[in-house]
C-alpha cells in the first residue's frame, strides 16, 4: 500500500513539473507575441506555422490563452476529480480550438 502512495506522489510531482513548464513556456511565448502584435501558432516560422498580425492575431492569441486555461483546468481535474473541472476543460478546449481556427481563416481573408 505504501508503494502505491509513493508512486502516486511521484506521478503528481511529474505532472506539476512538466505541465507547469509547458504552460509557463506557452504563456511566455503568447505574451511575447501579444506584445509584438503578432501570432505564431506552430513550431517555427514558415515551417507549417500559422502566422498572423492585426485582428486575426488577437483572436489567435486569445485562443492560446484559453488553451492555457484549459490545461490548468485539466490539472485541476486530475488532482480533484471534480466534474466541474472536467466541464471547464472541455469547454475551454472547444472554445480555444474555434478561436484559433477562426483566426487562421481570417488571416487569409
Amino acid at each position: 500500500m505504501k508503494n502505491k502512495y509513493f508512486t502516486e506522489i511521484l506521478m503528481y510531482t511529474y505532472i506539476i513539473l512538466v505541465g507547469g513548464f509547458v504552460v509557463s513556456i506557452l504563456g511566455f511565448l503568447t505574451y511575447d507575441n501579444m506584445k509584438n502584435g503578432q501570432a505564431i501558432y506552430g513550431v517555427s516560422r514558415g515551417n507549417g506555422a500559422i502566422e498572423a498580425s492585426g485582428y486575426p492575431a488577437i483572436i489567435i492569441n486569445v485562443g492560446i490563452v484559453i488553451l492555457i486555461l484549459s490545461a490548468l483546468s485539466y490539472f485541476g481535474y486530475i488532482f480533484t476529480k471534480r466534474k466541474k473541472f472536467e466541464a471547464l476543460y472541455i469547454s475551454f478546449g472547444v472554445l480555444s480550438g474555434l478561436l484559433v481556427i477562426s483566426g487562421a481563416i481570417l488571416r487569409n481573408v
